[in-house]
């Protein structure tokens, strides 16, 4: 997204108390990433992102933004409640994908305008078998400090905030 409409968005989604709620789930010191329009094609997956897999950051919220009319038919938001709350730990990056998972997913269909919120530390998505297009856009909110991933008060804290193009949310 443009620092513009970035700003407009953040404008409209913090007098909606959207980000009363992710400050209530992650504390007060946040920074913000990877803020795009996100566009499913038609392309079917299996790889990557397009298996059950948590994002190893810890806990960090994103928010959909559904652009898209509701349907059905579309790739939706797969989700396994709970599995947030669970530790996990990985040495490398494919212990953070679960291919042969046989854990329960609820699909999440957005509507037009529609506001998901949801924590990546939990297992979410699913093979991509769909070939309708979905859109929405992302924001990515994490929090920052002392006991988190990120702390922005050390040289390697202000390092992956670079390396991650983020900056401190400020809403």
């Amino acid at each position: 997204l443009s620092p513009e409409e970035k700003e407009r968005i953040f404008l409209i989604l913090s007098k909606l108390k959207v980000f009363e709620i992710c400050k209530e789930y992650l504390g007060k010191n946040l920074i913000t990433y990877s803020n795009v329009y996100n566009y499913l094609g038609k392309k079917i997956s299996n790889d990557s992102s397009w298996q059950p897999h948590h994002d190893s950051k810890m806990n960090r919220l994103k928010i959909y933004i559904w652009m898209s009319k509701k349907n059905h038919e579309t790739h939706p938001l797969y989700y396994s409640k709970g599995s947030h709350k669970k530790i996990k730990t990985w040495k490398n990056y494919q212990e953070t994908r679960f291919p042969k998972s046989k854990l329960k997913f609820e699909k999440i269909f957005g509507d037009t305008g529609d506001i998901i919120i949801f924590d990546t530390h939990g297992i979410h998505s699913n093979f991509k078998t769909s070939q309708i297009p979905r859109e929405c856009l992302i924001i990515t909110l994490e929090s920052y400090g002392f006991l988190s991933r990120i702390n922005i008060k050390t040289e390697k804290g202000i390092q992956e905030l670079k390396r991650i193009d983020g900056e401190v949310f400020n809403h």
